[in-house]
C-alpha cells in the first residue's frame, strides 16, 4: 500500500505516480489526500511536507498534539525549557502555521 512505503511523502514524489489531477481533488495537498483516503490512520501532520490549508486553525487539537509531541522529541518537561527554543527550530519541527516567537506559540496552543 501506498501509505507503508511512503508513510511522509512529499508532493513531487506522488505527483510522479499519481497525476496532478487526483491531487487536485485535495486542493493539491498530500496530506489532505493521505487524511481523506486513510481516515483511520492517526496522522502526523508536521511530518508532511507541508500541512494542509488553515489545518492547525480549523483543528485546534493538532496544535496542542504538536506542541506535546515537541516536548517530548526535545525532552522538554517545563515550560522554562521552551526558552531554549527559536521560532525557526518549532518551525522547521513542523509548527510552521504559527510564525512568532515561541512564547506566542505555547500562549496561543495552551
Amino acid at each position: 500500500m501506498l501509505h507503508s512505503t511512503l508513510p511522509y511523502p512529499d508532493c513531487n514524489v506522488l505527483i510522479c505516480f499519481l497525476g496532478r489531477s487526483l491531487l487536485g481533488l485535495y486542493r493539491d495537498s498530500v496530506a489532505e489526500m493521505l487524511m481523506a483516503l486513510y481516515n483511520e490512520h492517526h496522522w502526523q501532520v508536521w511530518k508532511f511536507d507541508r500541512a494542509p490549508r488553515s489545518y492547525y486553525r480549523r483543528y485546534p487539537e493538532v496544535q496542542r498534539e504538536f506542541v506535546h509531541w515537541f516536548e517530548k522529541e526535545h525532552k522538554i518537561d517545563s515550560l522554562e525549557l521552551w526558552y531554549n527554543y527559536s521560532a525557526v527550530e518549532i518551525e522547521a519541527a513542523g509548527g510552521t502555521y504559527y510564525r512568532t516567537t515561541n512564547a506566542l506559540v505555547i500562549f496561543k496552543i495552551s
